[in-house]
């Protein structure tokens, strides 16, 4: 991916995912400057510090009408690394979002927005196991931590004891910037520099926290069911990629294939128009249905287990 800096008005901006949020796939023959505008989810905001005593208070008292207990972040779960993630927001669906102390709070914003996005029509039993609903312990919750603009993910707690080694892709990790969760390990890593379109954003042009909480998606969020499906959609459809040589290598991960495709799907690369899923790969694309646009209501999520 190139590497060259994208000039852009000011010093901060809004990621394309909060100011104008693209239809998923049903509207996937518009045009990029005919999106409609959706507005995100209403947003579950938690603060740290002194709002925790509030907040577990408050977790204590049943909801009035509520018929069974929900499962909530408990304060030490966002705090367990409270001398490294001083900020954090929760989503509407329960999803953690952390940063350090100098990350900017437009930047945790952004990245709750792109959750908001990629939930906000999807499959209740994935967004269950993704959850405190789903999860019997908050630990083995989704979350995503944001890497401050100038550094790596191995200055994150989590991954600091990947510095000095190589990934499976053969890029040091002192140097990756983004890494999806996997189970054992829950933590979506995000860049900084990427949700806010600064300077020398490697990846200018792309959302990348779509790609990477594309990941969490699948590798915490699938029923056995759901990955027998995508290994047979990859197995049929990675070949229609072939022809774009930055592509193909890719493609023919399976992970990558469900990432890259979700971002699309999305239209967060204006490289690749969420139409070329339909077209290359309308197997996938079916599939990228059931996830992203389920209809059945949120309430009716039967709580899953991972």
């Amino acid at each position: 991916m190139d590497e060259e800096s994208h000039p852009m008005e000011g010093e901060l901006q809004e990621n394309a995912a909060d100011k104008q949020a693209p239809p998923f796939l049903d509207n996937v023959e518009m045009s990029r400057r005919q999106m409609i505008r959706v507005g995100a989810a209403g947003l579950l905001a938690f603060g740290v510090g002194a709002a925790n005593a509030s907040r577990a208070a408050e977790r204590k008292a049943p909801a009035k009408g509520a018929s069974k207990e929900k499962k909530e972040w408990p304060v030490e779960a966002v705090d367990w690394q409270k001398n490294y993630y001083t900020q954090s927001e929760i989503t509407s669906q329960g999803i953690l979002v952390k940063a350090p102390q100098t990350v900017h709070k437009q930047a945790i914003k952004n990245a709750v927005n792109a959750v908001e996005m990629m939930l906000k029509e999807a499959d209740p039993e994935i967004i269950a196991r993704l959850s405190p609903e789903g999860s019997e312990e908050a630990g083995n919750v989704a979350q995503i931590a944001i890497v401050p603009k100038t550094d790596s993910i191995t200055t994150l707690p989590e991954f600091r004891q990947w510095q000095g080694k190589i990934s499976l892709s053969g890029e040091p990790y002192d140097r990756v910037r983004g890494l999806g969760a996997v189970k054992g390990q829950v933590v979506t890593a995000v860049c900084e520099a990427n949700l806010l379109n600064l300077p020398g954003n490697r990846f200018y042009g792309q959302n990348v926290c779509y790609h990477e909480f594309a990941h969490a998606i699948m590798n915490l969020g699938f029923s056995p069911e759901q990955h027998e499906e995508w290994k047979r959609c990859h197995q049929n459809g990675r070949m229609a990629w072939d022809a774009d040589r930055d592509l193909s290598r890719q493609m023919h991960d399976i992970n990558e294939y469900w990432a890259m495709l979700s971002q699309f799907s999305f239209g967060k690369n204006d490289k690749y128009p969420p139409a070329l899923v339909t077209q290359r790969d309308p197997a996938a694309f079916k599939f990228l249905k059931s996830v992203y646009q389920n209809k059945q209501p949120q309430q009716t999520a039967k709580k899953g287990r991972r």
